[in-house]
């Protein structure tokens, strides 16, 4: 095999390129191709030799890529222009010694079909990266907002629109699950004071000794265990923006007094503090319990009620509104099929099934059951086979009461009870899974199978 010569390394680089140039470390220029002449607008021997700085002053190099290399060992490509004004882009690429020092930069102009072509695949990706980024903003446009509209009956999104603008203290109330946090985030996100933070706290989930240093805050070494920097609390972490109290109802009445002197007076004072801090912020509360039926029992201050409780907004279950209940399971399908990068759908009668679900824990749970719908059925076309057995057994309840059984409780739970063995056995075929899904023993399950069905 042929070995290549250094002449044959020359003629391959200079075929390769035009306009090839070498620096050496000191900065002089070792070596130009014939094709930097015509490129350049000089003669070879007025270059070589020369160092890049006396080159740049001459306006040959305008400016020099290699010192742009040197200072940042890395390779560069930018844009410069020859005497007669043209320009070009350049390349330059450091090649290491041993020593992990620079010993030469090479050179070389891209050629204008290459910039093009790069430039176009840039616009492309430019034009791609915007679509990507238009449908992120609709689909949170659409969860954020659109949401809010399946999630709330006409008359509380319009007490909603009405007051979101002006900054006053908002009370939400309804069950568990009707979705009053997302309700609160909608307000912040569309009220004055939107470009300030969103801080939000579930007064039930935190141990009650350590609530008040959360919303309070601490100052350093104010009791043991406190972290050694001390602690800004939640409270001052909202001011101008909004305080979202999840549970108001579970806050002890120590910090329900706290709470109320901080509305009165705009102020706080961490734990272990005798300063005063400033505060300004919107409160918005919500919760799942009377107050005004615990302000009778003398469990929720009378004073922080009605500091609390200038807008009032109810959010009704889903069992009163079973019209949003399509509306909300294809909101749920397009947003975990999205998720999960699934295509599965509904079919009628399990569309049904789910309608007619009374949905204790509101939508929450709606939205739970068809995640795991997503997740756990095979079949892009979800039927009520797939169904959790509590809902199929709810419906089953229903139709019973509907027909108007006659009988002793007894004869009426054997009824009830044909109908759930019946239909779970239609549904698992075997005792095992009966047993497993209805949470019996495999023993009762074949039993009352061999009962009902025989």
């Amino acid at each position: 095999m042929k070995n290549i010569s250094d002449m044959d390394n020359k003629r391959i680089l200079e075929a390769m390129f035009d306009d090839l140039a070498v620096v050496g470390n000191d900065g002089n220029m070792l070596y130009v191709s014939d094709g930097f002449e015509s490129q350049y607008k000089v003669r070879r021997e007025d270059v070589i030799g020369q160092h890049i700085e006396k080159l740049e002053k001459e306006m040959i190099l305008n400016p020099s890529v290699a010192r742009r290399v040197f200072d940042s060992k890395e390779p560069v490509i930018m844009s410069h222009t020859n005497r007669d004004g043209e320009h070009l882009i350049i390349h330059g690429i450091p090649v290491f010694g041993e020593d992990g020092n620079i010993d030469y930069v090479v050179s070389y102009s891209v050629p204008e079909e290459v910039i093009t072509s790069f430039q176009q695949e840039k616009d492309k990706l430019v034009e791609l990266l915007g679509g990507y980024q238009r449908a992120l903003d609709k689909l949170q446009t659409y969860i954020t907002k659109g949401m809010t509209d399946l999630m709330g009956s006409k008359m509380a999104l319009e007490s909603i629109n009405k007051i979101k603008q002006y900054d006053v203290s908002v009370l939400f109330t309804g069950e568990s699950g009707v979705g009053k946090t997302t309700f609160a985030r909608y307000l912040h996100e569309n009220g004055p004071r939107k470009d300030g933070s969103f801080v939000e706290i579930s007064c039930g989930a935190i141990p009650e000794n350590l609530l008040e240093s959360e919303l309070f805050g601490y100052k350093k070494g104010s009791f043991t265990g406190a972290n050694k920097e001390g602690k800004v609390g939640l409270i001052e972490m909202a001011s101008n923006g909004t305080l979202f109290l999840d549970e108001i109802g579970e806050l002890p009445l120590k910090l329900q007094a706290k709470l109320l002197k901080t509305l009165q007076k705009k102020t706080i004072t961490p734990i272990g503090d005798v300063k005063e801090i400033p505060v300004d912020f919107r409160l918005i509360a919500a919760t799942n319990k009377d107050l005004k039926a615990m302000v009778n029992e003398g469990t929720f201050r009378e004073d922080l009620f009605y500091r609390i409780n200038v807008i009032t907004i109810e959010i009704p279950p889903l069992r009163q509104r079973p019209e949003d209940c399509v509306t909300l399971i294809k909101y749920f399908l397009d947003k975990f099929n999205l998720k999960y990068g699934t295509q599965k759908r509904i079919g009628s009668r399990c569309m049904q099934q789910l309608c007619v679900y009374s949905w204790p824990g509101n939508i929450r749970e709606l939205g739970n059951t068809i995640e795991r719908l997503i997740l756990m059925t095979d079949n892009n076309i979800i039927t009520e086979e797939d169904l959790p057995l509590h809902i199929v057994a709810e419906h089953h309840t229903d139709v019973m009461e509907t027909e108007s059984i006659e009988g002793t409780l007894p004869e009426q739970m054997r009824a009830l009870e044909k109908k759930i063995i019946t239909e779970a056995a239609k549904k698992y075929k075997t005792s095992v899974l009966v047993a497993k899904k209805l949470g019996i023993s495999q023993p009762t399950a074949a039993r009352k199978m061999k009962e009902y069905l025989d």
